[in-house]
């Protein structure tokens, strides 16, 4: 097994793949704790955490700027200085939703040779990989040079304001020199980088009125909808996204589509509109006097937002009664393609998968863009997800094990390395 590696690498590896049962039993303990988003408590799961730590003598700190989203932070000092690595990942998941339209119980089992439950793809089976991979380092500190931070996030399903952002702009220290993550991707393939998200609010305000004469005038949710489908003419702007990404993108088709669905790789290169909320009226027989939608549009990595500011002022040229609100705003995000991270995941992924690794864009954002704004390297390595956000979200413990074989020796390869000067 893993032929193509150094004898004590070989030796690391058999020790992630002994503690199958240890991984598997993390993943389904902390798919176990409910960390719903909203409401966004993740005092438990973070109580679960630092109760791991404390088993293991690691020291660590909670850092909690709202009481309810504590973010739980350890570092470790190797023999010797060197590079600062940094694991991320996030604890919140998204909400269970209708628990019977689960065939499982949502809050972790396993079965079948996989963990089922709400955030076991997104992102508890990621975070597991990291923290076996730091336990490890923990173990083996004469093994490696530099440091090694983990920073296990609460608010990433809504923004991360009171997570990650939050650590990055009031403990520099944790930007550190490289950033893993372990959201989900799929054995073959890691991410260098993300499509910008730009949410906007729209609202309509109109005189309203009974329904028997609407002929007179029109509902605000009438001219609602007539906004949608004209912002839904974002779709068709020729953008082109960078050569680099664009190359990369063609190169990982096959696996990125094979991991994902069709389309799914040809898809990061193009624009988005997607109108996710509307809220509006009062009573069936009324015309409503107010409306509104939440909008999402994501850009491909590389191409300037202003490509959507100048389409929608041409669009609200057209609405003169509506009102529009950004939401937030964050513009897609890249690594080089060559980094040292994400060289270090390339490789280790391709010793312990027996195949190619592309280096690819996701589709879906992370908390990695808020390093990837600071100039920090980056790769993001984690099981293919599947139902995600739906009922019987699942990970194959195949995967789960790649990803904490890949996230050890990655880790250990780039602290093995020296300082960049």
């Amino acid at each position: 097994m893993f032929p193509q590696v150094a004898s004590w690498e070989r030796q690391l590896l058999d020790t992630v793949l002994a503690r199958r049962a240890e991984a598997v039993e993390l993943c389904r303990g902390l798919v176990g704790v409910p960390s719903e988003n909203p409401p966004g408590d993740t005092t438990a799961i973070a109580d679960f955490v630092a109760n791991l730590f404390r088993e293991r003598g690691i020291s660590f700190e909670i850092i909690a700027p709202q009481p309810h989203m504590p973010n739980v932070v350890a570092t470790l000092e190797g023999r010797a200085s060197g590079r600062h690595l940094v694991f991320n990942g996030h604890l919140d998941t998204f909400p269970v939703g209708d628990k019977g339209q689960w065939s499982v119980n949502p809050f972790g089992e396993v079965r079948d040779g996989r963990v089922y439950g709400r955030g076991a793809a997104d992102m508890k089976g990621g975070v597991t990989a990291s923290l076996m991979a730091f336990f490890l380092l923990a173990e083996h500190r004469d093994k490696w040079c530099g440091r090694a931070s983990i920073t296990l996030v609460s608010d990433e399903e809504t923004g991360g304001r009171w997570g990650t952002e939050y650590l990055l702009t009031h403990y520099p220290r944790l930007r550190g020199d490289a950033v893993l993550n372990g959201e989900p991707s799929s054995p073959g393939i890691c991410f260098f980088g993300e499509k910008g998200q730009h949410w906007y609010k729209f609202r309509v305000r109109t005189k309203g009125g009974h329904s028997a004469y609407a002929y007179q005038r029109q509902s605000a949710i009438d001219v609602l909808l007539e906004l949608a489908r004209a912002l839904k003419e974002f779709e068709e702007l020729p953008i082109t996204a960078p050569p680099g990404v664009v190359a990369a993108m063609e190169q990982a088709q096959e696996a990125y589509d094979a991991a994902r669905t069709p389309g799914a790789a040809e898809a990061v290169l193009r624009t988005s509109c997607n109108v996710g909320i509307i809220r509006g009226g009062t009573k069936v027989n009324m015309l409503a006097e107010d409306a509104e939608a939440e909008v999402d549009f994501r850009l491909p990595p590389g191409v300037d937002p202003i490509v959507l500011h100048e389409f929608l002022d041409k669009v609200m040229a057209r609405f003169p009664n509506v009102e529009m609100t950004l939401i937030k705003e964050t513009p897609g995000t890249l690594s080089h393609i060559d980094n040292p991270i994400l060289q270090c995941v390339r490789s280790a992924a391709e010793d312990v998968t027996g195949g190619p690794v592309y280096p690819a864009v996701s589709l879906g954002g992370t908390d990695i863009r808020f390093w990837r704004l600071h100039g920090v390297d980056s790769a993001v390595y984690g099981p293919t997800h599947q139902n995600m956000g739906s009922p019987d979200e699942y990970i194959t413990i195949d995967d789960l094990m790649k990803a904490c074989a890949v996230h050890t020796l990655a880790s250990f390869r780039y602290l093995q390395q020296g300082k960049d000067p």
